[in-house]
């Protein structure tokens, strides 16, 4: 197996495992802080938000994996778009979820910026490490 692909597959490994353990973390933070009532609320929505950052996680390193075996030039175009689209896809999820339900947004806030900044902390190491790859290999 190439060091490009056990990188990624590193990577998305310790992306998939961290959100998989912060969906019950939350949910007993949730649950300490505001209550079951809370807590139960705020469980399909995390798990949607869960599901859409693994989704963009696995576009983002498929993307930038096939930038880097054809050569591309625009690799730092490609990481600079996917940190300006995540914060904004982010942004919007907030302001859907303040309009539309309106209950516990605090909650729901911190929530949503945990899982943001796991998948912010990670495909950062990851193009970090790719990045270097790249540069050995030349």
């Amino acid at each position: 197996m190439k060091k490009e692909n056990k990188t990624l597959l590193l990577f998305w490994s310790i992306e998939t495992l961290l959100y998989l353990l912060s969906a019950p973390l939350l949910y007993f933070t949730d649950l300490a802080f505001g209550g079951q009532q809370v807590a139960m609320q705020q469980v399909p929505f995390i798990m949607m938000v869960t599901l859409l950052f693994f989704i963009i996680a696995i576009l983002t390193y498929t993307l930038h994996s096939r930038l880097v075996k054809s050569g591309g030039k625009k690799i730092m175009m490609f990481y600079l778009a996917s940190k300006v689209g995540k914060i904004l896809l982010t942004l919007t999820i907030l302001v859907i979820y303040a309009v539309a339900v309106k209950n516990n947004l605090l909650y729901f806030t911190a929530s949503l910026g945990w899982l943001y900044l796991i998948g912010l902390i990670i495909t950062t190491l990851y193009f970090s490490e790719s990045e270097k790859q790249q540069k050995q290999s030349k």
